[in-house]
């Protein structure tokens, strides 16, 4: 049982292989509850925008309303941030919707927002082509996949865009330097924002989770017991 609606880190070959079950919360109603990690997307593009914000060194920070915010991945937690993003006066966009081509939007975005679902498709998505075709000092927040994500394109454009900032939310082996801002890890980048995997981690959140999944688990055990009792 995984308490999460992407199985893409289980061995599910191997599960397979070994006839083992797996439930997650994919597919599960009542998903529309949880709210958490679409509040820590606008968390972090809070962050971003005030990001090394000081009056000593001059440097000002910027609002989210009237920022155009491309989101992509158009899915529950997509609309949910669509809907927060709305509430503060900014202008959300969903990446390649609305008869618009998605290089255009791209093209115009202040912040660019990762929701996608992690499959062959999405897997390397954000990429050097992609990240050229922002428009300059936009933000890149991720609260998806990190696979999704070219590191190495981020860094590079990065260092290519001053006023660039990177945001996003896991922390795993895939960084090559260490993690970002977190305490006694040296930082792969000053402009990237990094929160060690928290984006669901709330207590109402893992209650109504944790609650759907047992629920789940109970209908599989129902289910199996039929089954055999039938043979």
């Amino acid at each position: 049982c995984s308490n999460c609606t992407d199985v893409s880190h289980l061995p599910l070959e191997e599960c397979a292989k070994r006839v083992i079950d797996v439930l997650s919360l994919k597919g599960i109603e009542g998903l529309d509850e949880v709210h958490a990690t679409a509040e820590h997307t606008i968390s972090l593009m809070l962050q971003a925008l005030r990001h090394q914000c000081d009056r000593t060194s001059g440097k000002i920070g910027r609002e989210l309303n009237g920022k155009l915010v491309c989101i992509v991945g158009w899915g529950r937690i997509g609309m949910q941030v669509q809907i927060l993003v709305l509430s503060f006066g900014a202008y959300p966009t969903g990446y390649g919707h609305y008869r618009r081509p998605a290089d255009l939007q791209l093209s115009e975005a202040d912040i660019i927002s990762i929701h996608a679902s992690l499959n062959e498709t999405s897997k390397g998505m954000v990429n050097a082509e992609f990240l050229s075709k922002m428009k300059p000092g936009a933000i890149l927040v991720n609260t998806a996949r990190h696979a999704i994500i070219d590191l190495r394109a981020v860094i590079k454009w990065l260092e290519r865009d001053e006023e660039s900032i990177y945001a996003h939310d896991f922390l795993d082996d895939w960084w090559p330097n260490g993690c970002p801002n977190v305490p006694g890890v040296n930082p792969v980048h000053e402009r990237i924002i990094a929160t060690p995997h928290i984006g669901g981690w709330t207590i109402e959140s893992l209650h109504k989770t944790e609650e759907l999944l047992a629920e789940k688990v109970i209908e599989w055990a129902k289910q199996r017991m039929e089954t055999t009792c039938s043979k």
